[in-house]
């Protein structure tokens, strides 16, 4: 890793790698490395999804939620359009 460009791509897959080695600590902090890094709405999207999931497969489901409530919030604040984790199979449903 060292030996690669910090950029969202290769922290998302050093963060996949992890996350399939069992070393959920680690993976996590390279998600949250390419949310940081991420130049586009895209690669920031996938960095959140990844996290999320991993959050929810930690039963952090509170966090995974604010996660997505975050980024969504974000989106509708530059116009981009709707919300894209409105239907997340895992977010936790909450009374309107």
């Amino acid at each position: 890793l060292e030996s690669l460009p910090a950029n969202a791509w290769v922290e998302s897959k050093a963060g996949e790698t992890y996350a399939s080695l069992g070393e959920p600590l680690r993976a996590e902090a390279h998600f949250r490395a390419a949310l940081e890094r991420a130049e586009d709405d895209y690669q920031r999207g996938s960095a959140v999804d990844r996290l999320a999931e991993l959050l929810y497969c930690q039963n952090r489901a509170t966090e995974a939620d604010a996660l997505l409530a975050a980024e969504d919030a974000r989106l509708a604040a530059c116009g981009a359009g709707q919300p894209r984790h409105r239907s997340s199979p895992h977010r936790q449903s909450r009374p309107q």
